[in-house]
């Protein structure tokens, strides 16, 4: 599930420069039905490399608890109905009081690495035990194929995206987030932090979701629209390797598309923008690790780091991570603000080199010395996939009544081992003119120079062609002047006529010639 797919509108601002103001709105209820102001929910989530992040949530009448993936990349709520490979426990239904289901109706769900199937169900539902009780709909899993991780340490998927991003189709099901709100329990604005891991000696990650997050002024998020209501789609102006921009046209980063998710490990780039990325990287890292020629530091020779590039090869050496981040670059995303200004969140090495599981030893111990690490950047061609190597170390506001993201620097985040620095700029302007859409000249510029080619060539032809004939009448008709002039001497000027004829006939032979 790493890797599926995988998105309060009134700003105010003092000035462009200046922090983005947000006024005050979520929190207060309906004062007509009597309700008031409503304390945020926190819901501790936590993970494991290669697993992603998980929070627990309470199903059915008694409540059963499963750990499921926070995943902002999905709309289903989904989980293990029944046994399968991988999993330690499942939602009995029958242990529940509150549980409607039609098992007869089969559904199928696929993502871009795995698939179940399933069937839809209506129960009670809370995020924690002393949470607040509502009814959804849930998908129990009846079979899998590549969807639970062996062994998994979470039996199912909480899919905080739009409703439009619902399987088998929109209709099908309600979103958690949307029966919830509809219930009046939380309304569709919540926060997601997900922080990593605290030090390299540990295995966990760890972050909060919180549900109906109160929003003030004073809040500092800086926002963007979605600019489509089904994953968190939003809009990228540039992206820059070591301080040097890696595409000319901003519509590479978008197409089709650029969200985020939280259900996915890595970052994923288009085919284009990923190549280019991948060079300026290898370039950087040949130097830093002092690979120009044989091998450096640690022993890395420089195959294994092109595998460890190219190939996503697991890299590990003993002592690996006292240099392993010096030797590859910052990455800078731009994130549209408007029309006119954007703004610039980093991504450190610490973030997009990820300590793997592998670092662990038999006695599900962190190995002393011996580190183990994978290359955080994939190609992709669903587009631009912004998950928790970006995501972490933010706290990212998804405002579902806007239809806006913010994001924000982590207050509580706390990273010991490895130290780096996380960003999100001020607002700058932006150098281009919309990368929602292929500019006009782009994309066609090579067929139409092209067809405006042949059919130069084709006129060409064609008025070569009628040039020739027309000379050869006009050519023709003077021929048979001359001839009558010969023979009816007596009805002409011969003289005059003739010579007025040569000169004719000559100004055609040199037209010929030309």
């Amino acid at each position: 599930m790493a890797e599926s797919l995988f998105l309060l509108y009134f700003l105010a601002c003092a000035s462009l420069n200046s922090a983005v103001k947000l006024p005050l709105q979520g929190n207060l209820q309906d004062n007509s039905e009597g309700r008031r102001w409503k304390r945020s929910t926190n819901v501790e989530i936590t993970g494991r490399p290669e697993q992603g992040y998980f929070t627990d949530i309470f199903l059915g009448s008694p409540a059963q608890r499963f750990s499921v993936v926070v995943d902002t990349g999905s709309s289903n709520f989904a989980v293990a109905g029944s046994s399968d490979v991988g999993i330690d426990r499942f939602f009995n239904s029958k242990q529940s009081t509150t549980f409607k289901g039609k098992p007869d109706d089969k559904i199928n769900v696929r993502y871009f690495n795995g698939s179940w199937d399933g069937y839809f169900a209506r129960d009670s539902f809370k995020f924690c035990q002393t949470c607040d009780t509502g009814t959804v709909d849930v998908a129990l899993i009846t079979s899998s194929s590549n969807f639970f991780v062996s062994p998994s340490v979470w039996q199912g998927i909480l899919g905080l995206g739009y409703k439009k991003l619902v399987q088998p189709e929109p209709d099908a099901a309600d979103t958690v987030l949307d029966s919830l709100a509809d219930q009046r329990i939380y309304n569709q604005i919540f926060s997601l932090e997900l922080c990593g891991r605290e030090n390299q000696s540990t295995t966990h990650l760890n972050g909060v979701l919180e549900l109906e997050p109160p929003v003030r002024d004073e809040d500092g998020y800086t926002y963007t629209d979605v600019v489509k209501e089904w994953y968190y789609q939003i809009e990228l102006t540039g992206l820059a390797v070591d301080n040097v921009h890696v595409v000319d046209d901003c519509y590479e980063l978008n197409k089709p598309q650029a969200i985020i998710d939280s259900g996915t490990t890595n970052m994923l780039l288009p085919t284009v923008v990923y190549w280019n990325v991948l060079a300026k990287i290898e370039t950087f890292s040949y130097k830093a690790a002092n690979l120009s020629s044989g091998s450096g530091e640690n022993g890395l020779t420089r195959d294994e780091l092109k595998d460890f590039i190219l190939r996503a090869d697991s890299l590990c050496k003993e002592d690996l991570q006292t240099s392993i981040f010096s030797w590859f670059p910052e990455i800078v995303v731009q994130i549209a603000f408007n029309t006119t200004h954007n703004f610039s969140i980093n991504v450190p090495p610490q973030q997009y080199i990820r300590q793997t599981m592998d670092t662990i030893n038999k006695q599900g111990k962190m190995s002393e010395k011996t580190r183990c690490y994978m290359f955080g950047i994939q190609k992709s061609e669903a587009g631009t996939i912004l998950g928790a190597a970006f995501l972490e170390q933010l706290t990212v506001l998804h405002d579902r009544v806007a239809n806006k993201v913010g994001f924000k620097v982590s207050d509580s985040c706390r990273v010991k081992d490895p130290v780096f620095t996380k960003t999100v700029s001020a607002l700058g302007l932006r150098g281009d003119q919309g990368c929602l859409a292929a500019p006009r000249s782009v994309l066609p510029t090579a067929a139409l120079a092209v067809t405006l080619a042949l059919i130069a060539l084709t006129l060409g032809a064609i008025l070569c062609w009628w040039y020739q004939e027309a000379l050869k009448a006009r050519l023709a008709a003077l021929c048979l002047r001359f001839r009558r002039t010969q023979n009816y001497t007596y009805m002409l000027n011969s003289e005059d006529e003739e010579s007025s004829l040569q000169m004719e006939l000559d100004e055609i032979r040199t037209d010929q010639v030309e």
